[in-house]
């Protein structure tokens, strides 16, 4: 099939151009640390600190918000293992808290290639970015993927749901909703929104149900609704 083809062509195509980019981030740090007059945690460690060690010294970074140096830490650690998912998820994470979304998605598309598109929470990780910057169709589609790869995890169907109510696909949501209900049927989140869209779906009894059912599970809710 041609058009298959060209895709698969195009996909290693991408992902060849993101891992080039990555390697010549990789020499310009190097060289910027290398003309730096004080350096710091990043260029000083040696090849005896484990990649655990520097994992945690680039989460206490990001905790700071000091996201310049946890990247640093964790391009360290692509040096002894340029293939680990792990360092790359928290490069995502970098990426994102600093607002570059771009190289965020690059970084978790990439993460994809390494792990056969077999990583549900990197799709779930895509379809949250994909929300918060409005592209709710990418969103869907992500935490789709998401299901189709790990169906007993109900946040993915809750995320799913909460997209499909603010497209205005009440009965998709209510349905996404349920499946996540079905899963964690005691998750008070899961019950408030079932409530609130039983409500737009305009299914008063529905929503008495799972009111009663959050009355149960969490009698000191304040934010209980009445009818």
């Amino acid at each position: 099939n041609i058009f298959r083809d060209f895709f698969v062509v195009e996909k290693k195509r991408a992902l060849g151009a993101f891992f080039s980019r990555a390697q010549q981030r990789l020499k310009d740090m190097e060289e910027e640390y290398k003309r730096a007059s004080k350096r710091d945690l990043s260029s000083r460690v040696s090849q005896s600190q484990s990649i655990g060690e520097l994992i945690a010294a680039a989460r206490g970074y990001m905790e700071n918000e000091e996201y310049n140096r946890a990247e640093q830490v964790l391009i360290d650690c692509l040096k002894f293992d340029e293939h680990n998912v792990k360092v790359y998820t928290l490069l995502a994470q970098v990426y994102k808290a600093q607002g570059d979304y771009d190289h965020a998605r690059e970084t978790f598309e990439y993460i994809l290639h390494l792990t056969n598109d077999q990583d549900a929470s990197i799709y779930g990780s895509l379809a949250n970015m994909a929300r918060e910057r409005g592209d709710l169709h990418t969103a869907q589609e992500d935490y789709l993927k998401s299901i189709s790869i790990d169906p007993n995890n109900h946040n993915y169907y809750l995320e799913l749901a909460e997209v499909y109510r603010i497209l205005g696909q009440y009965d998709k949501a209510q349905e996404a909703g349920q499946k996540s209900f079905v899963l964690a049927p005691s998750n008070p989140k899961i019950l408030d929104f079932l409530i609130e869209n039983s409500m737009l779906l305009q299914d008063k009894n529905r929503a008495s149900e799972y009111l009663k059912r959050l009355i149960d599970v969490n009698p000191q809710n304040g934010k209980i609704p009445s009818f």
